[in-house]
């Protein structure tokens, strides 16, 4: 899902890697890997149970064919089946309730596909506040309902008891709940000016899963249907060379570091031919890293430079951006320059925009000339502060989330943080 509309932004120590699969998993201390739908297990079995694991699955939305990532998890006891997509661009879990508006409208489908939680049918269920559950996310989704809190089970294995989140009736048409993983500064409350509380980060630490409020978000390419995120810890065996640290951005109005921003200070395309810079160093540009959007949005003249580069038209029938299929073919690639001169580069393949064939609603492919025509995953933003880095950009990079080195990144603001705690071998 979107970033969050209200504007807290971006501090953070994120750690940039390009994702190439190695050997050798680091374990670190209290770990917690979950699978998010498509990765194969490390080549190396962790030596002791001290991190958390999870597999992310890559689902695409046939009504946009568009791309997101989720997690199975359970609500409850006894335990409840339900997915919900993984989202860095915010800091509430919440779940959809059986009645839910958007489960009721549902034609011929008992509740909502990924799953729903039922209260009633959960002992340790505890309501916290009636009616006061209330997010908006910038595409427009307006989420309602409950604070509840509940026990969350992942994989099986690892229980967080008394987890705070929203309990959803109200959903804006979407079917499918969301786990925030962001700073708890960026929580729904906390943008009404209310109090925080605990998230699923905070609590997997408090409860002793992991040793550090911090996580790996790993999506794969876009050829594999799953990804993982590993909460406390780093997996060597998904990237080579170094971890390279980045400051991420206080909010420009309060001061506060709320979300994954970072500076985006250089784009280039390259092609059999030659390179090409787009966005030299000197003007940096916020840039948030989110999972929970599919596409990839930079400045208005920056996006169409690429567009117009490669072919990509809109299509105001689909309201997409919209190429040939054949692009996905394309050996060029767009390479983004963080931090600065020496910071890391992030070569993003130009087949990694392109989505499977466009599908109408008739079930036929769209095609122009006869040829099929894909969704591009690159979208026009707006102006200089409208860049955001979605799951068309991350499956391109291991990026490694650190909430508790962020809190003291000031003191050294231009050094950017490595994770040496999180990178022990055992």
């Amino acid at each position: 899902m979107p970033s969050l509309i209200h504007n807290m932004q971006y501090a953070f120590a994120l750690t940039f890697l390009i994702t190439t699969t190695a050997a050798a998993l680091a374990a670190s201390p209290k770990v917690v890997k979950f699978p998010i739908a498509r990765s194969a297990q490390p080549n190396s079995p962790l030596t002791k149970r001290d991190y958390v694991l999870s597999t992310l699955v890559n689902e695409e939305v046939q009504a946009s064919a568009q791309l997101f990532y989720y997690l199975n998890i359970t609500v409850g006891t006894p335990p409840q089946k339900l997915a919900v997509q993984i989202d860095t661009g915010s800091s509430d879990l919440w779940v959809l309730a059986p009645d839910a508006d958007a489960c009721q409208q549902i034609t011929g489908v008992d509740g909502c596909n990924w799953g729903t939680f039922d209260p009633k049918t959960s002992s340790t269920f505890q309501e916290i506040q009636n009616g006061t559950f209330s997010i908006s996310y910038a595409d427009g989704t307006q989420i309602t309902g409950d604070y509840i809190s509940d026990v969350v089970g992942f994989g099986g294995n690892v229980t967080v008891k008394q987890q705070t989140m929203g309990l959803a009736y109200s959903t804006s048409g979407d079917t499918y709940g969301l786990m925030g993983v962001g700073f708890d500064t960026n929580e729904a409350n906390a943008s009404y000016g209310g109090p925080t509380y605990p998230n699923i980060v905070d609590e997997l630490q408090n409860q002793g899963h992991i040793n550090a409020r911090a996580y790996s978000l790993w999506l794969d390419d876009l050829e594999a249907s799953t990804g993982s995120i590993l909460f406390g810890g780093v997996d060597r065996s998904k990237y080579l060379g170094d971890l390279i640290g980045l400051p991420i951005q206080p909010d420009v109005s309060t001061d506060n570091l709320t979300s994954f921003t970072v500076s985006l200070t250089s784009v280039s395309f390259t092609d059999s031919s030659a390179t090409f810079p787009l966005h030299a160093d000197g003007m940096a540009l916020p840039a948030l890293l989110d999972s929970g959007t599919s596409l990839t949005y930079l400045p208005d003249n920056l996006a169409q430079s690429i567009l117009s580069g490669v072919g990509v038209a809109f299509d105001n029938g689909t309201q997409e951006n919209l190429a040939p299929c054949s692009l996905n073919q394309s050996n060029a690639h767009l390479t983004f320059g963080f931090g600065g001169p020496g910071g890391p580069l992030i070569n993003v393949s130009l087949s990694e925009f392109v989505s499977d064939p466009y599908v109408l609603d008739d079930g036929s492919v769209y095609t122009v000339d006869g040829a099929p025509i894909c969704m591009f995953g690159l979208m026009a933003g707006g102006d200089n502060t409208s860049t955001i880095l979605g799951d068309t950009f991350l499956r391109s990079a291991y990026v490694v989330y650190d909430l508790d080195n962020l809190q003291v990144s000031k003191i050294s603001p231009l050094a950017g943080i490595r994770l040496r705690f999180l990178e022990t071998d055992t």
